[in-house]
C-alpha cells in the first residue's frame, strides 16, 4: 500500500472516531447527569425522599422507553445544611461531571446560588429562594409562596383581627415571607423571631400572651407551629385565631407528632393545590410500596422537564423549559418572568384533624 492511500485511509479513520467521540451532534449520544440535592434528615426528610423517589421513577420510565438514551440521577445529601449543601454541590460538579442540577430545599438553593449562577448550568429548584428570584439560570418547579403569604396577611385583615402576632424563623426566606403577610395585612403586626433550634418556646409564648393578641400568624417551620400551638395550650390562650402559612403543609407528619391533629382544629392554613395525576399515583405506590407522595410528583415533573426540553445549548435548554407550559403529574406547569412556576393555592379552615383539600 502505497504513502498516499495509508494517509487517506487513516484520514478516514479520524474522521470516522471523530464522528463517533463527539457524537456528530447528534443528542442520543450525550449523557444527561442529574445532580439532585435534597434534605434526607431532619424536619424535612420526607419531603427530600419523595421528591428523590419522583425524581428516580421518572429516570427509570425515561429509559425503559427509550433504551438508547443515556440518562443518570446522581444524589447527594444536603442535610437542610449550608455547608453540607455546598460541599455536594461542588463534588457533583467536579467528580461527578453533572451538567444540570436540581435544588430540593431553600437552604441547599440559597447555599450554592452564587455558584450555579457563574456556572450557568440550569437549576431546577424545589424550594423557596431568600433573594427574590430574578431572570436567571435557576427555575422554581414548586409553586411560589409569596402570593400565599399576601393572602394569608389579607385572610387575617379580612377576619377583622386587630392585634396580630407574627411568629417567624430566623432566615432571609422567612424574613421574605413575613414581609408578604405585612404587605397582606396592612396594618400593626408583632414579630417574634425565633432560632430554628429555639429550646425556650414557653419564654417566647408568655410574652405573646402577655400582649392579648386576637390572632397569631406562624411562619416558621412546621415543628415550631406545633411547639408553639401546644405551648399556647398549655398557657390557656383563649379567643385566639391561628394562622399557618403553607410550610405546615410541608411537614403536617412531623408537626401533628409534637402536637395531636385535633389540636389544629379551627385554624386556617394556607394549602398550595398539590395534584398527583391517578396514573402517577398508581405507577408509585408499586415502585415504593406506599402512597406517601408528598412531594415525589413534582420531582418526577422536575426530571421529565429537563429531559424533554433537552438542548446542548443551556441557553435555549433554559428557555425551552420556560415555554414549555406543560402539564405533568402534578398540574399545570407555567412560569413567571423570573421563572418561578404560577401557583394555585386556598386558604380553608382545619377540620376533624385534617388539613383542607
Amino acid at each position: 500500500m502505497n504513502k498516499k492511500v495509508i494517509a487517506w485511509v487513516v484520514a478516514i479513520v479520524i474522521v470516522v472516531v471523530a464522528v463517533f467521540a463527539f457524537g456528530g451532534g447528534q443528542k442520543d449520544d450525550q449523557v444527561l447527569r442529574i445532580g439532585l440535592i435534597g434534605p434526607f434528615s431532619g424536619n424535612y426528610a420526607s419531603v427530600g425522599e419523595t421528591f428523590r423517589n419522583g425524581a428516580l421513577l421518572a429516570v427509570e420510565e425515561i429509559k425503559a422507553k427509550n433504551p438508547d438514551k443515556k440518562i443518570e440521577l446522581i444524589v447527594e445529601d444536603g442535610a437542610f445544611d449550608p455547608g453540607k449543601s455546598l460541599s455536594a454541590y461542588k463534588k457533583l460538579k467536579s467528580i461527578d461531571h453533572i451538567n444540570v442540577l436540581i435544588a430540593v430545599d431553600t437552604i441547599t438553593i440559597d447555599s450554592i446560588y452564587n455558584d450555579v449562577v457563574a456556572d450557568g448550568m440550569p437549576v431546577i429548584n424545589g424550594g423557596e429562594q431568600s433573594l427574590d428570584p430574578k431572570d436567571d439560570n435557576v427555575l422554581q418547579i414548586y409553586p411560589g409562596n409569596y402570593a400565599s403569604e399576601v393572602a394569608m396577611g389579607q385572610e387575617i385583615k379580612k377576619d377583622g383581627k386587630q392585634k396580630v402576632v407574627m411568629v417567624t424563623g430566623n432566615h432571609a426566606v422567612f424574613a421574605r415571607f413575613s414581609k408578604g403577610v405585612k404587605e397582606g395585612y396592612q396594618g400593626n403586626v408583632d414579630e417574634f423571631v425565633v432560632n430554628f433550634g429555639e429550646q425556650d418556646i414557653r419564654t417566647f409564648a408568655l410574652k405573646i400572651k402577655a400582649l392579648n393578641p386576637d390572632a397569631v400568624a406562624l411562619v416558621i417551620t412546621p415543628d415550631l407551629m406545633a411547639r408553639f400551638l401546644k405551648t399556647f395550650n398549655e398557657l390557656g390562650m383563649k379567643n385566639v385565631s391561628y394562622y399557618f402559612d403553607c410550610d405546615l403543609q410541608n411537614g403536617w407528619e412531623s408537626a401533628t407528632k409534637i402536637a395531636s391533629p385535633e389540636m389544629f382544629n379551627g385554624s386556617k392554613v394556607v394549602v398550595v393545590g398539590n395534584f398527583n395525576e391517578p396514573a402517577f399515583v398508581a405507577s408509585y405506590t408499586k415502585r415504593f410500596g406506599n402512597s406517601n407522595i408528598l412531594t415525589g410528583n413534582v420531582g418526577y415533573d422536575a426530571v421529565n422537564l429537563l429531559s424533554n426540553n433537552y438542548s446542548s445549548d443551556n441557553s435555549k435548554w433554559m428557555a425551552n423549559i420556560l415555554k414549555s407550559n406543560s402539564s405533568g403529574v402534578s398540574g399545570k406547569i407555567e412560569f413567571d418572568s423570573v421563572g418561578v412556576r404560577k401557583p394555585e393555592f386556598k386558604i380553608g379552615v382545619i377540620e376533624n384533624g385534617m388539613l383542607p383539600k
